[in-house]
């Protein structure tokens, strides 16, 4: 490491710690919420076990100011200590390359395609390398600060402090959205009930303010596959996430999570738990994205594509010319042979946000019905050109319906557009009365 500062601790320092750390350390803290000194050991000593024997090999800061550490691929917490080996990532099918290149052809010069955050060459404000060797993965660094500002290492590990049981996963053509509580989580999606191997969108990147004195939690845009349904549904999803109170930062973050029994007692994000096996060494899961700047909209494109035996592959996609980068997988494993051990049985794609007396703006803060007529395209937040793998295999553009059951703070809307295919346009400026119509 070729610099130190007080923000970012050796790893042996950040390490030795975590043995020596009592509960009054934190409990002083006023942004502490840990219930007691039990609740506390069980963070301090998931912390221990999931670092125990980890060999840092270098460490930066990303833009966002979190700390990432460089670890050998097999000792990351799915494949460390299970003997299992770390797949290699299967080659696409070069037909489908050729329909994702061809349906992200645009002549949009104002359209930029996010780029790997890691790079040889690349500097933290501190002058560490940001980039991870080969046979390494840069893995977010998790604090006991960090686990300390949740109540219990359960409601750490969950998707928000809310039961997310309500998500958009419904397993037949009934909309529970619209059933939906005024509290909690709000959408504006686009769904499509169908078997299937994955799927592809090109998502816009926003960065809606989150005010969290006012209850604001996070605001975010993702794709969805799930399957199964009441305590049996699991799902994995991938986007882009506000929320700086899990994360440290106002930027949007890439972000994974998963679970298989409707969120409650497994899943996490990203590489916090057991679950996702990253092989890739240039992007950051829990990582700041950069936007272009001012006049320019960012896209990113995401893609899960489950392979034979239920290992479901993450890709990020250069929306410039169709090449597709394998992130790494979540294993069958951890479906425990549940329905995503087979196939999804339906897509959603679209926005969330979360709060508790207000919420936050969604997308571009701009509802997805409302600059319609305009040309060029609304000024809302989109997905784009999106796909799904049926269950032969196949590319196919999905048959998605618009649902958004907090009309008054945001809604969606599908339009076909010539120059980049159907789209879904989502988002709204969110608030306080978000009462379902």
């Amino acid at each position: 490491m070729t610099s130190q500062n007080k923000d970012l601790k050796h790893f042996s320092e950040f390490f030795n710690s975590l043995l020596s750390a009592k509960h009054d350390q934190f409990r002083s803290n006023k942004e502490a919420n840990v219930v007691d000194e039990t609740a506390f050991s069980k963070m301090r000593e998931y912390l221990i076990g999931h670092y125990q024997g980890v060999e840092v090999l270098h460490s930066f800061v990303d833009d966002g100011g979190v700390v990432f550490d460089c670890i050998p691929v097999e000792q990351q917490p799915s494949i460390k200590g299970s003997g299992q080996k770390v797949m290699n990532p299967p080659d696409f099918p070069t037909d489908i390359t050729t329909k994702v290149s061809k349906m992200n052809t645009r002549n949009d010069s104002k359209t930029v395609t996010i780029q790997a955050p890691l790079e040889e060459g690349r500097k933290d404000r501190f002058g560490n390398a940001m980039f991870c060797p080969p046979g390494t993965i840069p893995k977010r660094r998790i604090t006991l600060e960090d686990l300390s500002l949740f109540k219990t290492l359960k409601n750490y590990f969950q998707k928000s402090p809310f039961n997310s049981s309500l998500a958009p996963d419904a397993d037949t053509e009934t909309d529970e959205i619209s059933q939906a509580p005024t509290t909690g989580h709000k959408y504006a999606i686009g769904r499509q009930i169908v078997r299937n191997f994955g799927g592809y969108s090109a998502l816009r990147i926003n960065q809606p303010t989150i005010d969290i004195q006012k209850g604001q939690i996070f605001s975010l845009s993702q794709q969805w596959y799930a399957a199964g349904s009441g305590s049996t549904t699991q799902t994995i999803e991938v986007g882009w996430q506000v929320n700086p109170a899990r994360f440290h930062t106002i930027f949007p973050v890439f972000f994974i999570y998963w679970t298989a029994d409707n969120y409650q007692t497994t899943g996490c994000y990203n590489l916090d738990c057991t679950g996702f096996v990253q092989t890739n060494n240039s992007w950051t899961l829990g990582g700041a994205l950069k936007l272009a700047p001012g006049g320019f909209t960012t896209e990113f494109g995401l893609s899960f594509k489950a392979i034979p035996g239920g290992v479901w592959w993450l890709y990020v996609i250069d929306t410039s010319n169709g090449k597709w980068t394998a992130i790494g997988y979540y294993p069958y494993s951890i479906f425990k042979k549940g329905a995503l051990a087979d196939c999804a049985t339906r897509i959603t794609y679209g926005g969330e946000t979360a709060g508790t007396t207000s919420w936050p703006s969604m997308g571009t803060g701009y509802f997805g019905t409302g600059e319609k007529n305009r040309s060029p395209p609304p000024l809302a937040s989109y997905h784009r050109t999106f796909s799904y793998f049926d269950i032969h295999g196949d590319f196919q553009p999905a048959n998605l319906i618009a649902n958004s059951p907090s009309p008054k703070c945001y809604d969606s809307m599908i339009k076909n557009q010539t120059d980049q295919g159907p789209t879904l346009y989502y988002g709204g400026p969110g608030g306080t009365d978000c009462e379902s119509q």
